[in-house]
C-alpha cells in the first residue's frame, strides 16, 4: 500500500524542489495517487467548477459519486481553510470530503472530521517525513474511496440529505452572480423566474431568493419524478440505476407544468457545463 504513496511523496519533492511549484502544480500527481488506490475509480479534475466554488477533484466508481478532494497550496493554515466559509459550506453539503495541503490530509464524513495524517513537513527547501506517515495517509485515503453513504431508512434522513445537495447548489448558484459568471441559461432562468413566479426576483438584491428557489425546484422536481418512477425488482431497474435527468422529464407530472418545462430545458446538453 505504501508504494503509490512513495511515488506521489517522489513526485512531490521533484516539483517542490523547482521553487517554481504552485497549488495546480500538484493535482494531476494527487489524481494519479488516488486512481492507485481504488482500481476502476474515475478522478476527475473540474477545473470550470474552481471559479464557483466547486470541490477541485471529484471521485467517481461506476458512474456513482465516491467523494471530493479540496486542495489547498503546501503549507496552507488547514486549520484556517477548516474555518472558512467555503469549506463550511462543503462540510455541510457533502458526505466525504477530503481536505489536503499535499502533505497533510483531513477527512470529513457528513461534515465531521473522521481522521488526519501527515506525510510531513515543507520547510522551503527540503520535506521532511513524518514517522510512519505513508501507512497512515494510505490507510485514511483507503478509508474514504471506501466510503459508501449510510442508506437512508426514514423520510428525515432523505431530507436531510436533499438540503445538503440543495445548500451546496444555492451556494453555487449565488456564487456565480456575485461573481459575474452566471451562465446564460442561469441568467435566463432567472429571467423566467421573474416572470412566472415573484416579477422581482431578477434584481440584484434577490440573487439570493433565485438561487434557492432553483436549488428546491431542482431538488423537488427529481423527488417527484423518482416517486412517479415504480420499483421493479425483476428487471433491475425503477429504485436501480436507471434514474437521471433526463428520464425525470418524461415522469413529472402534466398537473404541474412550470416544472415539465424546467425539466425539459436542463435535460439538455446547456446544463452539463454548468458548475453545479
Amino acid at each position: 500500500m505504501p508504494d503509490p504513496i512513495r511515488a506521489y511523496t517522489n513526485t512531490l519533492k521533484q516539483s517542490l524542489a523547482t521553487g517554481a511549484a504552485t497549488e495546480h502544480t500538484h493535482r494531476p500527481a494527487l489524481a494519479a495517487l488516488l486512481a492507485s488506490l481504488a482500481p476502476g475509480a474515475r478522478v476527475i479534475n473540474e477545473p470550470k467548477r474552481i471559479a464557483c466554488g466547486a470541490p477541485d477533484l471529484a471521485v467517481l466508481r461506476d458512474r456513482l459519486l465516491v467523494g471530493h478532494v479540496e486542495a489547498k497550496d503546501v503549507g496552507s493554515a488547514l486549520d484556517v481553510v477548516e474555518r472558512s466559509a467555503q469549506l463550511t459550506r462543503y462540510r455541510e453539503a457533502l458526505d466525504n470530503l477530503i481536505l489536503t495541503d499535499y502533505l497533510e490530509f483531513r477527512w470529513y464524513v457528513e461534515g465531521d472530521l473522521r481522521g488526519a495524517a501527515r506525510l510531513g513537513r515543507w520547510d522551503g527547501r527540503a520535506l521532511h517525513a513524518e514517522r510512519d506517515g505513508e501507512t497512515e495517509v494510505a490507510a485514511l485515503l483507503a478509508d474514504f474511496l471506501a466510503h459508501a453513504p449510510e442508506p437512508l431508512a426514514t423520510p428525515r434522513e432523505l431530507a436531510e440529505r436533499m438540503a445538503r445537495l440543495a445548500h451546496l447548489i444555492r451556494g453555487i448558484i449565488s456564487a456565480a452572480f456575485e461573481r459575474g459568471q452566471a451562465s446564460e441559461t442561469l441568467r435566463g432562468w432567472r429571467t423566467a423566474f421573474a416572470q412566472v413566479l415573484i416579477a422581482d426576483l431578477d434584481q440584484p438584491e434577490n440573487v439570493g431568493q433565485f438561487a434557492d428557489m432553483f436549488a428546491q425546484t431542482l431538488a423537488y422536481g427529481l423527488f417527484s419524478a423518482r416517486v412517479m418512477l415504480s420499483p421493479s425488482p425483476e428487471s433491475g431497474e425503477g429504485w436501480g440505476g436507471g434514474f437521471d435527468r433526463r428520464a425525470a422529464q418524461d415522469l413529472i407530472p402534466k398537473t404541474n407544468p412550470f416544472l415539465r418545462k424546467f425539466f425539459y430545458e436542463i435535460t439538455g446538453p446547456d446544463l452539463d457545463d454548468e458548475p453545479y
